[in-house]
This record gives C-alpha cells, structure tokens and sequence, in this order.
C-alpha cells in the first residue's frame, strides 16, 4: 500500500488511466519477470503504464541498438524499471557522453544501467571533466570504478575530488553548476500589499534583512 500511495504522490496521473491499461501493464510486469513483493514491481506498472505499445516496442529497440541483449533488457526491467522512462534522445546522449573518453565501454553501462537516468551536464560530463584534469597534472593516478563515479554522492564527490584541488578544478565544477548542492539560497518573500518581492540570497547564515515591516518567509533551496 505504501508504494501505491508513493506512485500515485508523485505521478498523480496514474490515477485517471482505465482499468483495463493497469491491468495490462501488470500482466507486462508479471512476463517481464518483476517480482511482485519487490518495490520495484509498482514502479514497473507505472513506466509501463506511461507507454503505448509503439512507444514500448521502440524503447526496447533501442536497448538492443545500444548493445543490450534480450536477457539485459530483462534485467534492467527488474531492477531499474524506471530506466524505460527515459527519453530515447537522453539513451542515445548519455551513451555518447560516457563512451567519448575511451574510459569505459558499452559493458560497463549494460552493469549499470541507472547511469541511463542522470543528468549528462550536472553529473556525467561534470564529474568526467574534474577527473580527466586531475589525471592530466598527475594528481590522482586512478579512476574510481564506472559504478562508484556515478553513484557516489554530490557531497562525497565534491570532498573527494574537488574540495582538495580547487585551485586545479573549483572554476570547471562551479560553472557547471553542481556546486549549488551545497550552496543554500535563502529566499526572503516580502508582502507588501499585493506586491511580492522575491530576494535572493546566496549567504547561508546571515540573516535576510533588519527591515521587520515586511513579513518574511525564508525558503532554504538547494539547486541541481
């Protein structure tokens, strides 16, 4: 039940298709092999639900254009569902970002197909481009596995690879944006009236304002 409410928070939308569409795509779950005590078998109802039977059969045409055999396609159907709800242009792009390099091969992605799901500026190239810089002035010697670069945390990647070499790499991280994740921005909401003024601040712990004729609301934001 937890995981019915958890779909329908956040894709309300499941709610408006018919009963015969669900039913449809949980006997697609049952043959596809999702085990229906997993987590992972309300998330695959889901994704199937969110496809006709064209744009199914086009998704897993395009797994196999990439490389992955039927039993991959399985695989990945059973463990990382929503996977399928990627956009066949961001397959094809995140593809060509993490092959460009030569650092891995199409087999490492088939391992790790959530690499599929992430951002290809804000982690993949981001993350790819501190690495290659910190290997060309010789500071580190190895790469991390293809599993642990991409699933490692913001904050952990940033400690491991950025904090220590700012002066090599702080610009290339900071203009890609990824160092939001730990900038917060306050925002101050002025009501005057029926004015709205929205201030921006990107200062953590000084306070907004002094002005107290304004009611504030700060909302602590954290960009990706």
């Amino acid at each position: 039940m937890n995981q019915i409410i958890k779909v329908i928070y956040s894709y309300p939308r499941f709610l408006i298709h018919k009963p015969e569409i669900i039913r449809k795509c949980v006997v697609k779950a049952d043959e596809m092999g999702v085990n229906r005590s997993s987590r992972m078998f309300i998330c695959a109802v889901r994704v199937g639900s969110s496809m006709n039977e064209e744009s199914w059969e086009l998704k897993l045409q395009t797994f196999r254009d990439m490389g992955f055999s039927e039993y991959d396609i399985l695989r990945v159907f059973r463990n990382s569902p929503i996977v399928f709800g990627v956009s066949k242009k961001k397959l094809r792009k995140v593809e060509e970002v993490l092959l460009a390099n030569g650092k891995i091969d199409m087999s490492c992605i088939i391992k790790n197909p959530v690499s599929l799901r992430y951002s290809v500026e804000k982690r993949l190239k981001l993350r790819f481009r501190v690495l290659e810089i910190l290997e060309s002035k010789n500071l580190i010697t190895n790469w991390p596995s293809f599993a642990t670069l991409i699933n490692m945390s913001s904050k952990r990647f940033f400690k491991k690879f950025v904090s220590p070499y700012l002066e090599e790499v702080g610009d290339v991280y900071k203009a890609k944006s990824e160092l939001a994740c730990f900038t917060c921005i306050f925002l101050t909401v002025c009501f005057d009236h029926f004015n709205v003024c929205v201030v921006a601040s990107h200062e953590c712990l000084r306070s907004c304002s002094s002005n107290t004729s304004n009611k504030k609301i700060p909302l602590r934001v954290a960009l990706h």
